[in-house]
């Protein structure tokens, strides 16, 4: 199957700035990825899988937090079945940076459903991939790929706090509402009646 990314052509232009110049940013706070290294999006594939570890270990406490609900990683038996994915029962895009062999992996969004109409997503992106639109491509490519695979319904599950993924998800048509557990918000989009 191949991905479509639905928003590639959407991509703003970089603020230009004097050759030279500094941004207050760059003083204070790791380098932002180049403007020109725009993210490829493919499926996720068995070989994935130290591209996975190496993303997963990179990503801050606080965005592993938000992904995971807890401060562990996961371990390598989950990784593998993470990259090695059933694609009857789960979609996982990636989105890569860099050339084969040396690409990264920057974000990561997937679905899973057993079967059923409805299939459980979630997506993480990379610290310095975050607030750059990245986002809004990887999970509006997955939309439409659960869509085009007739999934009726993505839902997951957020902390109430995570301002950026809530606005992500009202941004592509998500419902917010109340979870089992007061500290969460499960988030839900119809796809089909």
């Amino acid at each position: 199957m191949k991905v479509i990314d639905f928003a590639r052509t959407r991509r703003a232009p970089p603020a230009a700035r004097p050759a030279g110049a500094v941004a207050r940013s760059e003083c204070t706070e790791p380098a932002a990825p180049a403007a020109d290294a725009l993210p490829r999006l493919r499926r996720i594939a068995p070989a994935d899988f130290a591209a996975l570890r190496a993303f997963v270990h990179g990503l801050s406490p606080a965005t592993g937090y938000k992904r995971l609900f807890s401060g562990r990683l996961p371990d390598d038996d989950e990784l593998r079945r993470w990259s090695a994915i059933d694609f009857d029962r789960e979609e996982a895009l990636v989105a890569v940076v860099g050339s084969t062999p040396d690409e990264q992996i920057v974000g990561v969004a997937r679905y899973v459903h057993d079967g059923a109409p409805e299939a459980e997503f979630a997506i993480v992106l990379a610290d310095a991939w975050q607030r750059r639109g990245l986002g809004t491509r990887l999970l509006g490519t997955l939309v439409y790929t659960a869509r085009q695979q007739g999934v009726h319904r993505l839902v997951g599950l957020t902390q109430a706090t995570n301002a950026g993924m809530l606005a992500l998800a009202q941004a592509l048509g998500f419902t917010s509402g109340r979870a089992s557990d007061p500290a969460l918000r499960r988030l839900t989009l119809q796809l089909r009646p």
